[in-house]
């Protein structure tokens, strides 16, 4: 701890140096990103400020797994292949993904955090508001409504957004299960949010202020076939993230802070009652400076985390300090070469050692990239301590990532990307059916990840239209047993149209699926599904209509054995703006 103080004390100090006329905009420029085709995803109209939930759009418009039990449910991603603590979710560059469970549910990710989104190696932009009032409402015919209200004030040197919605689900919901269709009523979510973000701006100068609460209260549903109670889970999240960017002599200085609260409150017919409190302090320190040909950052961060839970003895304290070395190099024309070394100490004790290389050259309208990564993961205390099935003797993890990337870029309406890609895990930790049916993580000596990522974007169609596709493939392994691991689709498609002209918006999607083993042996499997979707939004000066229809041929389909999903649904929004 009084290591951090110091630091904290550094950051102060610092943070009072004279600075000098060089732009911010270079403050970002040598951050390393695996994304071949650097495609930002820019969330449209119906989902900014939490309109559509961050997992339905990705589900549709992404070839990444999004893994739930329904709506409103805990929903989560797993990106080529990894588990869903492998992908941290960055607002910032502060990680929002906690040591207790690892991960953070997407249902709950609302308001500003979309504006201000990373998942991994993918951007994601709510796009902003005008000046002035917004309100937006909606209706789901699973009985779910949602209601916003958003104020945004743009100065010369100050940028407001305040945000606050209500999301009450009922999620009462028809679904069929062979030739029997019947209705959900037992998964209640209530959930509250309020969000604000300043943005302070000088000649020398970026400063962002965020401040995120969220609240909710759900009823967790056990599978259709199960004789126990239902669960509930009561969440609370406080997030105040700041981040100052300064322009140095031919440098950059980047001082980023954050108090992170999370409590979890579960209770079920197994686990009589769990409560978990979070409180994280972050500190995170960048210093860049560019010569000639070659760009350089130096950062320190810290990370302390409290943690107390009913199934703990005690409080458990982490401290994660590291400090990384980044670089990048263009002495070699249309070649880039880049690198990313961070040396990791937990609790002053363990240290690990985490390097990411990457070299990528440009031949006119084609980009190649190949990189690896190497990244050491330490298990979660419910991974460690879940009272129903923890394992303390759990391993850290090791993963390697080996990638090869090709981009096709002929001119601004086309963008194309092809990428391979190979992960190898050492004590992978994986949670799976022990022979008395409960759910234990364990360590998975050998797993093998494989897969190809395809994109295709393809924009001014007509002047107004658009296409958007993708495909993943996947082969992911128990080297041991040669057997898949569960919940991982090998193939995964989308392919959405768009149209807009005048006041007319018209997007339809279509999503694949592919089945997916839930036993170990690979004996049982969910199967495979397509969903076909369709949004039109109408817009007047102030007023917007918003249609979306999901699962319009009414497919029967599950993610998770035994947890159905809603049959076609529709949704009916409108928008003011004051």
């Amino acid at each position: 701890m009084k290591q951090l103080i110091s630091v904290i004390f550094l950051c102060f100090i610092i943070s009072n140096l004279s600075s000098q006329d060089v732009l911010t905009t270079k403050v970002d420029s040598i951050f390393i990103t695996d994304n071949a085709s650097d495609i930002k995803k820019i969330i449209p109209e119906q989902t900014k400020i939490g309109r559509t939930p961050l997992a339905t759009y990705l589900s549709e418009q992404s070839s990444s797994y999004i893994h739930t039990s329904g709506p409103g449910l805990l929903s989560t991603i797993r990106i080529e292949g990894l588990e869903a603590r492998h992908t941290p979710i960055n607002v910032l560059g502060v990680n929002l993904n906690s040591p207790v469970n690892g991960v953070k549910d997407l249902t709950l990710i609302n308001g500003i955090l979309l504006n201000n989104l990373h998942i991994g190696d993918r951007s994601f932009s709510g796009g902003g508001n005008i000046n002035g009032w917004e309100f937006f409402s909606a209706y789901n015919t699973n009985q779910n409504a949602h209601v916003d209200l958003s104020y945004t004030k743009n100065k010369k040197k100050l940028e407001y957004t305040a945000s606050t919605a209500i999301d009450y689900n009922l999620n009462r919901y028809n679904y069929k299960l062979g030739d029997t269709e019947s209705q959900r009523e037992n998964s209640q979510l209530i959930n509250y949010t309020y969000s604000e973000k300043y943005r302070f701006i000088t000649k020398k100068s970026l400063t962002d202020l965020i401040l995120y609460v969220q609240q909710s209260d759900r009823d967790i549903p056990n599978s259709i076939t199960s004789t126990y109670d239902e669960a509930n889970q009561k969440d609370k999240n406080i997030n105040i993230i700041a981040q100052h960017a300064r322009s140095l002599k031919n440098s950059s200085l980047k001082l980023s802070t954050a108090y992170l609260f999370e409590k979890i409150d579960f209770s079920s017919f197994v686990v009589d009652t769990s409560v978990s409190r979070n409180n994280a302090f972050v500190l995170n320190i960048e210093w860049a400076k560019e010569y000639k040909h070659t760009q350089v950052k130096l950062a320190l961060d810290n990370r302390y985390d409290r943690t107390s839970a009913s199934f703990f003895i005690d409080h458990i304290d982490r401290l994660e300090q590291s400090l990384g070395l980044q670089f990048q190099n263009t002495t070699i024309p249309n070649i880039i070469l880049s690198g990313d070394f961070r040396s990791r100490v937990l609790d002053t004790q363990n240290l690990f050692v985490d390097y990411h290389a990457k070299a990528a050259y440009k031949w006119r309208q084609l980009s190649f990239y190949t990189s690896f990564r190497k990244k050491n993961y330490l298990p979660t205390f419910n991974d460690l301590y879940w009272p129903s099935g923890g394992n303390e003797d759990l391993r850290n993890e090791l993963i390697k990532t080996y990638k090869l990337g090709l981009l096709y870029k002929p001119n601004s309406s086309i963008n194309a990307s092809v990428i391979a890609y190979q992960n190898t895990g050492k004590n992978w930790i994986l949670w799976q059916p022990n022979n008395m049916g409960i759910w234990t993580p364990e360590n998975i000596n050998n797993v093998h990840n494989k897969g190809i990522d395809l994109s295709v974007i393809i924009k001014d169609i007509y002047k107004n239209g658009m296409v958007d596709i993708g495909a993943s493939f996947l082969n992911s392994r128990n080297v041991l047993t040669d057997k898949e691991l569960i919940y991982r689709p090998s193939f995964k498609s989308y392919m959405t149209l768009s149209y807009i002209k005048n006041k007319v918006g018209v997007r339809y999607n279509i999503s694949y699926t592919s089945r997916r083993f839930i036993s170990t042996d690979n004996a049982l499997q969910v199967d495979a599904y397509m969903l076909h979707n369709l949004s039109v939004n109408y817009r007047l000066s102030k007023l917007g209509f918003h249609l979306h229809v999901k699962n319009i041929l009414n497919t029967s389909y599950e993610i998770i054995p035994y947890y159905p999903m809603p049959l076609r649904n529709v949704t009916f929004a409108a928008s003011l703006k004051i």
